[in-house]
This record gives C-alpha cells, sequence and structure tokens, in this order.
C-alpha cells in the first residue's frame, strides 16, 4: 500500500505543470524561433501573472537569463503589434500536420513547441528551445536549404559558435 502512495504521489508530481512561459512574438512573423537559456549577458529575466515572459526579437533568435525549462511547462503564443494589443496564436500538434482538413485552413501557428537540445560541441553546450510559427503552405519552405543556412547565420551571430563549436569570425 506504501508503494501505491508514493509511486502515485510521484506520477501525479510528475505531471504537474512546472511554470508557465508566454512567448510574445512580432506581429506576423513567420519562421524559426530558439531561445538560448543561461546566458548571463542575455536578457534578462521577466514575469507576467507569476509565469515567464520571452519577448522574441525580429531574428528569432533570443538569448536570455532564464534557466533552461526542466519538467511539464505550459506554454502559450501571442503575436504583438506596435499598441501592445495581444493575439493568440494556435498550437498544432503532429497529428494537426497529418490532418487534410485541419491543414486546408491554411492558419498560422506553432509547430514543434517543446523542441528542446543543446547547441554547440566543445566550446559551449547552450541549451535552446525551438519552434516554428508558420502557416501550412509556408512550413515546407522554412526547411529550405537556403532557408537554413540563412538562420545557421543568425544563430551563429547570436551565440558566437557554431555547430561544430567554433568560434565566429
Amino acid at each position: 500500500m506504501k508503494r501505491l502512495l508514493i509511486v502515485s504521489g510521484w506520477l501525479l508530481l510528475g505531471s504537474c505543470v512546472r511554470h508557465s512561459t508566454t512567448f510574445i512574438l512580432p506581429a506576423g512573423y513567420k519562421g524559426e524561433v530558439t531561445v538560448f537559456y543561461n546566458q548571463e549577458k542575455g536578457v534578462a529575466e521577466k514575469y507576467e501573472n507569476g509565469g515567464r515572459l520571452i519577448r522574441i526579437p525580429a531574428s528569432g533568435v533570443l538569448l536570455t537569463q532564464f534557466k533552461d525549462d526542466e519538467g511539464n511547462v505550459k506554454h502559450s503564443f501571442f503575436y504583438e503589434d506596435a499598441s501592445g494589443k495581444r493575439t493568440p496564436v494556435t498550437r498544432y500538434s503532429n497529428e494537426d500536420v497529418k490532418n487534410d482538413s485541419v491543414r486546408q485552413k491554411n492558419a498560422t501557428g506553432i509547430f514543434y513547441d517543446g523542441t528542446k537540445g543543446r547547441y554547440g560541441a566543445s566550446v559551449e553546450n547552450l541549451p535552446y528551445e525551438w519552434f516554428i510559427i508558420s502557416d501550412f503552405t509556408s512550413l515546407d519552405s522554412i526547411s529550405s536549404a537556403e532557408s537554413q543556412q540563412h538562420y545557421q547565420t543568425l544563430l551563429k551571430q547570436a551565440v558566437g559558435y557554431d555547430f561544430i563549436g567554433t568560434a565566429a569570425e
């Protein structure tokens, strides 16, 4: 009986949301977004309604002083216009990407939310979070070789290293 209570408590705690994060995107932005955590010279931590507030710049690449997220985090996404008006952005699941009736709407939304990893090799090992904001029609073009090369240049400029860990020139 004790083991059942301990396991049940552990499962309950493991499924709880640790905190919320609100991502604010420039109105109309489409493309990849990468947030690098644990950056001493990054944007200072900011909170709103008890949760993290992360403002994504026009480049789509942000360095922040927030510690990297561990565990379950509730994400919400908004476009924000010049007057400060926020418009919610829908998150799409992998199932939505495969669903023709959802795809036909071609609405802009968040794809691949929750993708996390480590950027760099031996010089730096930077924790990051990555997602795409796009409509269904443009989603494939974001993965084009030209688009990827441009985005890799933005990442290298932001962190000073490329994926093999060499210093930016």
